[in-house]
């Protein structure tokens, strides 16, 4: 062990099975300590009141050994008093506002961040969203999730309303030099009542915001507070030399005129989903033209099953026929207006292409349209007709699951279809032909070839090609 490199020390830490096995090995020498200690805080994920008091507690001795600057990835998306023993306004108490921010400016070497409802009452505080958005050079991840409370959006909009920004001094400009040199690009040290600790903070905190360059995927799923004039607009105004590649807006407020101050060049994901203030016939379709790298679209406009389109038959028809290249993901549920006449009007290389596809929640098609349809997408993996017409009678589910027979000669659905999302139902049978019906969560599927349905599609966009760790964060993309 004494003469493995640094290196391969780390990567051994990387492959412990638990924290618990990385801290014994970090206690073997010098070495191994260094190396474990990188990795023990790469990712800090707080979901207890118990562990975020820890944290707190020795957030000063962390910052003196400089550990806080190993810290990539901070999650406090499933942040919550259940289980824990604390009462709910406890656990709220002590999440102080000065104290996170000053957690955020330690942890100055941040790549990910990840925020849940829980945590909304201390991101009312200006103070905190600037501590975020002043010395974080690295950040490329921000998600935020439930965030409801007007209050949060007033702070949102204040931080980045422009009124007040000051120019520049030259301190401040070499402040922020050398956090591009992994330097804390703020260090204060704050005692006393809340009062005093915020009012410190702010005063040596700049008033203009700083976005951090490589920030590129961003997460407001179901903000519903959020306002588009004053915040998404200023937001993405300021957001305008990033390289914007994912995007998630699901369940908020926005209209079609936000797409006039979106770059559509950049972006490989997009998740509109519950956006029922984007209409057709506007500024949105010419917007999508433009997406020519885009990868996942989700357009599902349902609400807890019922359809809530503006979108009409002939720009749903547009939207399936325009020439999209990458697209491999496309959620068109809960349109009102979707019927086999726009199915027909699907371009031949968008369907060749696709992989995920949903129709959840439509209402005008039938089973001969889709088997069409499914026809002509050899590629497709997965298929969501939960809450379909159609899909509620199990003659026509048996249809379209027997039709999905191997031979690529017959007029049938490819094999590489392995999931088929269907309505909870307690009529359905366990078992059709070579098909196992499984459950997870609020959600259904038919599935084949041993395949586990449970992560195969997730409703919240993922911002990582990956299943994430949160508990919250995996709750609100799969089992809702």
């Amino acid at each position: 062990m004494r003469h493995l490199s640094f290196e391969l020390l780390e990567l051994i830490a990387e492959n412990c099975q638990s924290s618990k096995d990385i801290s014994q090995l970090s206690r073997v020498n010098r070495q191994n300590h260094a190396a474990s200690i990188r990795v023990l805080f790469n990712t800090v994920a707080i979901k207890t009141p118990q562990q975020y008091a820890t944290l707190m507690g020795h957030r000063d001795l962390f910052r003196k050994r400089g550990w806080l600057k190993y810290v990539r990835r901070l999650d406090l998306s499933s942040y919550s008093a259940r289980g824990s023993g604390w009462t709910e306004a406890k656990a709220k108490a002590i999440v102080e506002p000065h104290s996170l921010a000053q957690l955020l400016i330690d942890c100055a070497n941040l790549t990910q961040l990840y925020v849940g409802e829980e945590m909304m009452q201390a991101f009312v505080e200006p103070i905190v969203i600037r501590a975020i958005f002043n010395g974080h050079p690295k950040l490329e991840v921000l998600d935020f999730t439930g965030f409801c409370d007007r209050k949060f959006t007033d702070a949102m909009a204040h931080v980045f309303s422009g009124e007040g920004n000051k120019q520049k001094s030259v301190e401040l400009q070499e402040q922020q030099d050398k956090a591009e040199e992994d330097i804390y690009p703020f260090v204060i040290n704050v005692d006393g009542d809340d009062d005093n600790n915020l009012s410190m903070l702010e005063s040596q905190l700049p008033v203009n915001t700083v976005m951090p360059p490589r920030l590129s995927r961003l997460s407001f799923y179901m903000c519903m507070a959020l306002s588009q004039t004053t915040f998404f607009i200023p937001f993405f105004g300021q957001l305008s030399k990033n390289k914007l590649t994912r995007l998630d807006l699901a369940n908020t407020k926005i209209t079609s005129e936000l797409f006039y101050h979106l770059d559509p060049t950049s972006l490989t994901h997009l998740n509109l989903q519950g956006c029922h203030g984007i209409t057709c016939c506007s500024v949105f379709l010419p917007f999508l033209e433009q997406a020519k790298d885009l990868i996942e679209l989700n357009l599902n406009m349902s609400f807890n099953g019922s359809s809530g389109s503006n979108f009409c038959v002939d720009c749903l028809s547009q939207l399936v026929s325009m020439d999209m290249p990458q697209l491999r993901t496309l959620n068109l549920g809960g349109h009102g207006n979707m019927d086999d006449e726009v199915l027909n009007n699907f371009g031949k290389a968008n369907a060749q292409r696709l992989e995920y596809f949903s129709l959840a929640s439509t209402k005008g098609i039938t089973v001969d349209g889709l088997l069409k349809l499914l026809g002509r997408m050899p590629q497709l993996k997965y298929l969501n007709l939960a809450r379909t017409w159609f899909i509620l009678d199990l003659k026509h589910l048996a249809c379209i699951l027997m039709n999905t027979h191997t031979n690529e000669n017959q007029s049938g659905i490819h094999e590489a279809l392995q999931v088929i999302e269907v309505s909870s139902d307690s009529r359905y049978p366990k078992q059709i032909q070579n098909w196992t019906l499984v459950h997870h969560g609020r959600r259904s599927y038919y599935s084949r070839n041993q395949a586990d349905p449970r992560f195969y599609y997730s409703n919240k966009l993922l911002l990582l090609d990956e299943i994430p760790a949160s508990p919250m964060a995996k709750y609100w993309s799969y089992s809702n």
